[in-house]
């Protein structure tokens, strides 16, 4: 099926010219200023190829002057129109020479080049929200014939999704078991496809405070298994490299239609209030996921002065809404030791949003961050959370973990900073914690009703 699907991908695309490029301010945006389409950038005289793989999902055009020397497509490569630049719909402007890819082409193997293993090439996954919560079927449809192949079962929630490889342009359609059609799709980037819309738990649940109370015994006795300490204060700021923001950003643009509800329920825990607010995900498919691993491991290696890491886990982007909060924890100490916390969007906030984090000496601080921002943390050794209710429409984040090679014992091992070193008595504390009685009676005490709460520092004086 893999040859077919190559061997058709002409017959999707329509041939619609190509356009002439000179500054990257020349390149068609949408009004929030990232790329209105996917394209396929060749250097000044690659006419011919240009107007070849042009396609209404992914226009193509010819780089000259500044564009070319920012694309490296420069005059040196002008005879063998042998290398081509594939930009990606939603990228910001100004990210665009940091987030591409380059793609070879050998001579005679352009559609190749644009398809098994470049511009045109997916990654796709579908998430059945549809009410009754039967099993649908989904179907891959031949772009020429119409007809239709099985491609997967469909069961409900994100817990479900069905991830494939799929091509700019292929159509999907879901079907009921009696073959109802309920859903029509045509890829168009990388992402997440739904079935039906976001459905919500709210006010299905409450938890009395003997079940916080056991929460936080749990997590203040974890905090303490974590013998080693990597930095002064366990936690700092940075920005992500652009690399990386063009790619993450491009994503979460292309795919803000396709937050689902997050599958919380009790066995899960109670770190997020998932019954008073609902709270959404967006999962990023699995290479994506890794590429983004890659590009990130440096960055906080060197930002902590780690053993060599190696990546273990990152979520999908969570969306909290409204009223949302985290209570104080830590994570799972065998594979989260070196972590980074990554604001993607911020949507009407009507108040900041600090993240708490403790020190090494349980002082705990308030982070304030903004999209493109990170927040790096020894998340297994700091507790931290966001105990405040969320005040606006919603907050964007990217969870991403790190552990040193092959070592889920790392958290026992002796080395590191010693006591003598972390920051104590740290002027920028908001309180302290000394007990697991202190987390639940400051998880309490910043419990009011929303739009009624007060500031940090008046909770403090309560407390």
């Amino acid at each position: 099926m893999k040859a077919a699907i190559v061997g058709i991908i002409a017959a999707a695309n329509v041939a619609a010219g190509a356009n002439l490029y000179a500054e990257l301010a020349d390149l068609p945006v949408d009004a929030s200023g990232r790329l209105l389409n996917h394209m396929v950038i060749f250097n000044e005289n690659c006419v011919e190829q240009a107007e070849e793989v042009a396609s209404d999902l992914r226009p193509s055009g010819l780089a000259v002057g500044t564009l070319a020397e920012a694309l490296e497509l420069e005059s040196s490569q002008a005879e063998s129109c042998h290398e081509l630049v594939c930009l990606e719909k939603g990228t910001q402007l100004d990210l665009v020479p940091h987030w591409n890819s380059h793609q070879e082409v050998k001579r005679g193997d352009l559609r190749r080049a644009m398809t098994v293993h470049g511009c045109n090439k997916l990654e796709v996954g579908f998430i059945s929200n549809y009410p009754t919560e039967e099993t649908l079927t989904l179907n891959w449809v031949h772009p020429t014939t119409g007809e239709e192949q099985f491609n997967g079962k469909l069961d409900y929630g994100e817990k479900s999704i069905h991830w494939i490889t799929s091509f700019l342009g292929h159509e999907f359609v879901a079907r009921t078991e009696g073959g109802e059609l309920i859903q029509r799709w045509t890829m168009a980037h990388n992402g997440v496809y739904l079935v039906g819309t976001r459905d919500t738990r709210v006010g299905l649940k409450s938890f009395a405070d003997k079940d916080f109370k056991r929460t936080f015994d749990n997590e203040w006795r974890r905090h303490d298994k974590v013998v080693k300490r990597y930095s002064e204060q366990g936690f700092g700021k940075g920005k992500l490299p652009p690399d990386a923001w063009g790619s993450i950003g491009a994503y979460y643009h292309n795919n803000k239609p396709s937050f689902v509800r997050e599958q919380w329920d009790k066995s899960g825990g109670l770190f997020v209030n998932w019954w008073e607010a609902d709270v959404d995900i967006l999962l990023p498919p699995w290479k994506l996921k890794k590429s983004w691993q890659r590009m990130l491991m440096p960055q906080v290696q060197r930002w902590f002065g780690s053993e060599p890491l190696e990546p273990t886990d990152i979520y999908g982007m969570r969306r909290y809404t409204n009223g949302s909060r985290l209570i104080m924890h830590v994570d799972r100490e065998k594979t989260h030791a070196l972590s980074m916390i990554i604001n993607v969007d911020q949507l009407n906030l009507r108040e900041e949003w600090a993240v708490e984090i403790n020190n090494h000496n349980d002082e705990t601080h308030n982070v304030v961050m903004g999209p493109g921002e990170v927040v790096y943390y020894e998340s297994a050794a700091c507790l931290h959370g966001r105990m405040r209710p969320l005040m606006g429409d919603g907050y964007v984040n990217l969870f991403v973990h790190y552990r040193p090679i092959g070592d889920d014992e790392w958290y026992t091992r002796p080395g590191g900073l010693a006591d003598d070193e972390v920051v104590k008595n740290s002027p920028d504390k908001f309180y302290e914690m000394r007990s697991k009685e202190d987390l639940f009676n400051l998880w309490k005490g910043l419990n009011a009703p929303l739009g009624l709460h007060t500031n940090m520092a008046a909770q403090q004086e309560r407390l």
